[in-house]
């Protein structure tokens, strides 16, 4: 389940514990591990996430795997299309 951080707009705030928020051709993504930018241009989602704050770490293929689905789900959830990119 999400809710926005304001009404119409500011950060996606999920009850499992993640943040997402845009910037330009990019969607952001925190949990307790820090916080990871993955690219995002025209609804294709690059699913290599860089990590831009908190303790650096080295995520694990099934960690992507589930900051990707997160991503995609908050993504549908405001009613947007988005496609995971094979790149």
């Amino acid at each position: 389940m999400f809710k926005r951080q304001w009404l119409w707009f500011g950060k996606l705030i999920s009850d499992e514990g993640f943040e997402l928020w845009y910037t330009q051709r990019t969607i952001n993504y925190r949990d307790d591990r820090g916080t990871f930018e993955f690219a995002l241009e025209d609804g294709i989602l690059v699913p290599k996430p860089y990590q831009y704050a908190g303790e650096r770490i080295s995520l694990n293929q099934s960690e992507i795997d589930q900051m990707v689905d997160r991503v995609v789900r908050g993504i549908k959830s405001q009613g947007r299309a988005v496609q995971v990119s094979s790149k």
